[in-house]
């Protein structure tokens, strides 16, 4: 939601199954050597969304047998690209 106003139904949301869908098709491609690029490909998905001004992404690599590794980005669309406002 880009409207300045607290969410009042599920119109006002990003839908999470579009994300999660999203990065099934990403990592279904193929293997991704590094965390650093899936993190790049799920921020740019997300940012294709419309509705999407900015995008926080985490990526961890569980079993690297020294711990959990990973990265974070922040990711924000160029003002002039962004649909504010509409369901």
């Amino acid at each position: 939601m880009r409207t300045g106003r607290a969410a009042e139904d599920m119109r006002d949301v990003f839908s999470y199954d579009l994300i999660t869908d999203g990065i099934r098709m990403l990592v279904g491609a193929g293997h991704v050597a590094l965390a650093e690029t899936l993190a790049e490909r799920i921020a740019a998905m997300v940012l294709g969304h419309p509705r999407v001004t900015k995008v926080v992404v985490r990526v961890q690599k569980l079993q690297t047998g020294s711990g959990v590794v990973g990265v974070e980005i922040e990711r924000v669309r160029p003002a002039e690209r962004a649909v504010v406002g509409t369901s």
